[in-house]
């Protein structure tokens, strides 16, 4: 059987699919993306979505982009990485912004308390609006949880494969998640990997 013939044409868990905004935030019964950029938008003015890795924070924080930009707000974003203890002075200067912006930090426990206080300082004269994710409870008022269970990992696979077809099935996801727990990325890295190796096994032997 050649690789055109697999059950999946191609990897639905290829990085061009899973990254955030690409695939929507998947939200329980009773709340939407709506429901949530009201509550921010109703709120002192900062704010934290807190969740372990890779479950689906930046995917949130995607979806909040379009009823932000709606409702008239300018969005600055700033994601960290390796352990920056400050913000990068030419993108996101809390110094220059106002009322009508948003500071949105992705990993924002990773920042110095001297800089988060930086930030809290200039917030209070300026009044622009806080966005932040983090890992645990940074000081801010919790907008949202992010909590991965069983059934929404599942709700996450069909949203990308359409449907349960060999190799991948709810045993091979029950597997996955069972080796990373509530990291969803790592989980559908799993599943990449699963595919992938499914299509080399069925290739035809190059000689």
């Amino acid at each position: 059987m050649s690789r055109t013939e697999l059950s999946f044409p191609s990897n639905p868990f290829s990085t061009r699919f899973v990254r955030p905004g690409a695939l929507p935030y998947l939200f329980p019964a009773g709340a939407d993306v709506a429901g949530l950029a009201e509550r921010f938008l109703a709120g002192p003015g900062g704010a934290a979505v807190v969740g372990p890795h890779g479950s689906g924070k930046s995917t949130l924080l995607a979806a909040l982009r379009e009823p932000l930009e709606r409702a008239g707000l300018c969005l600055h974003w700033v994601r960290l990485h390796d352990g920056r203890r400050w913000l990068p002075r030419a993108s996101a200067e809390p110094a220059r912004l106002g009322p009508q912006d948003v500071l949105i930090v992705d990993g924002y426990e990773q920042l110095s308390l001297l800089e988060r206080l930086r930030i809290a300082w200039h917030r209070r004269r300026r009044r622009f609006r806080l966005l932040a994710t983090a890992h645990q409870d940074v000081g801010l008022p919790v907008l949202w949880r992010t909590a991965v269970d069983p059934q929404t990992v599942e709700r996450i696979v069909l949203a990308l494969a359409g449907s349960w077809r060999p190799p991948l099935t709810p045993e091979a996801v029950a597997a996955a998640r069972a080796r990373h727990g509530s990291n969803v990325r790592e989980v559908l890295f799993d599943l990449y990997d699963l595919l992938e190796r499914a299509g080399a096994a069925r290739r035809p032997n190059q000689t």
